[in-house]
């Protein structure tokens, strides 16, 4: 098996992910990625390589020829998995997940490049920074289905118009809330096709806040 093949087992193996979840999270089509992993496609174009190694936070040339993937790296699966990659990932910084907030049974953290996050370091260094995996594509493409978005978890409670990791009903979702009063807000997506829902009262404890969502690691953005 090839070294590109071998090395993008090993992440998957490390994270608890199935080819399925990391097609959606990378847009990379799952056949494709199943050519790859069986070895058929020695040498994919770094168009299709790139948001893989992006996701790894790792280089396409290390996915490639396993420069610095550590496949020795301990790896105890989704309870507690961790992106193992040496050299690439010196200065890395290890973020927990806010379970509950997203549907990924997910490893318990993720370890990502300290230039991706820089701007978000503060809330790192204050214990304040967590991710999730956006679980619907109600935020359409201002935070894709699948991305992972940064949160700050001192926001447990709406404090401010903003979007948020939440449990509405029930179930998780990443929406925009406005503050519409007292006692009073208006649940929205960005997908089109996404109705609005305003709480009144007793309603708004229906809502379970996990944090402001603060970025997200798809196309690299922070939100403004």
């Amino acid at each position: 098996m090839n070294r590109l093949a071998v090395n993008l087992k090993t992440l998957l193996a490390q994270q608890g992910l199935s080819e399925n979840e990391l097609a959606e999270r990378t847009g990379v089509q799952q056949p494709t990625i199943n050519r790859i992993l069986r070895g058929e496609s020695k040498d994919p174009r770094d168009s299709t390589v790139e948001p893989l190694a992006r996701y790894f936070g790792v280089s396409v040339e290390a996915l490639r020829r396993g420069s610095s993937i550590d496949e020795s790296s301990p790896s105890s699966g989704p309870e507690g998995a961790v992106i193992a990659a040496s050299s690439s990932l010196r200065g890395a910084v290890a973020v927990p997940h806010a379970a509950g907030f997203d549907r990924q049974s997910g490893p318990t953290s993720m370890t990502f490049p300290e230039m991706l996050i820089r701007e978000l370091m503060p809330l790192s260094a204050n214990g304040r920074l967590a991710w999730v995996v956006n679980p619907t594509d109600s935020m359409g493409e201002v935070i894709p289905k699948g991305a992972i978005a940064f949160i700050d978890t001192s926001y447990q409670a709406v404090r401010g118009n903003g979007i948020y990791a939440v449990r509405l009903f029930g179930e998780p979702a990443i929406m925009r809330i406005q503050i519409r009063g007292q006692d009073e807000l208006r649940v929205m997506g960005s997908n089109r096709f996404e109705e609005s829902i305003d709480l009144h009262g007793d309603q708004v404890t229906s809502l379970s806040v996990g944090g402001l969502v603060v970025g997200y690691a798809d196309r690299i953005k922070l939100i403004e």
